[in-house]
């Protein structure tokens, strides 16, 4: 009986730990200092409003596709979230970025993670990827949504919104039910 008590309080105690539906990480977003494009200023990155770190390259051919829905989830929850676009590496001019940003009409504010810092601690790895944070804690990593199952097939019709999801569930107060999916796109080089 006893170690029958012993196994069952060992699972339970490994599913909370590795199974548990909250993907919920402390970072140290605040300590990193971004570019703002349009200044050329230093910025850093306040944590104290739900806010959404999407990784965009002006180059990669799935970033300028997404730049619509990133515009439409900037005019849903805007006034709530705040949207940033993150530029990894010195291998993008702040012209190409902001050419980029007029051609594709981006209405979010565009900062350069230079040395690549912010890009490892989230744990972006390609774009376009998104990061959703409150108070400085993830809540969800990874596609925006499921428009591309893999590498160079894109869906007729999208039948799940990750990002949407979770940022209606984090302004309702409701748990997030996908805290990180696989972003499928552009490498982002940290070399």
């Amino acid at each position: 009986m006893h170690r029958f008590l012993y196994y069952l309080l060992l699972a339970v105690c490994f599913s909370l730990f590795f199974c548990g539906t909250s993907y919920a990480q402390k970072n140290n977003l605040h300590q990193h200092q971004l570019l703002d494009i349009n200044t050329n200023q230093g910025y850093t990155i306040q944590t104290d409003e739900p806010m959404v770190l999407l990784f965009l390259s002006p180059e990669c051919p799935l970033c300028q596709g997404y730049t619509q829905t990133i515009n439409q989830l900037q005019r849903q929850f805007g006034s709530e979230v705040k949207f940033m676009g993150i530029f990894s590496g010195k291998s993008h001019r702040s012209d190409d970025i902001k050419q980029f940003a007029d051609k594709y009409k981006l209405g979010i504010p565009m900062y350069l993670d230079p040395d690549f810092k912010l890009t490892q601690e989230v744990g972006a790895s390609v774009t376009p990827s998104a990061a959703l944070y409150t108070k400085g804690v993830l809540q969800y990593i990874g596609a925006i949504d499921n428009a591309v199952p893999e590498l160079g097939k894109k869906r007729v019709v999208v039948t799940q919104f990750y990002l949407q999801d979770a940022v209606e569930s984090v302004l309702h107060g409701r748990p997030i039910l996908i805290t990180k999916t696989e972003a499928k796109g552009c490498y982002i080089h940290t070399r």
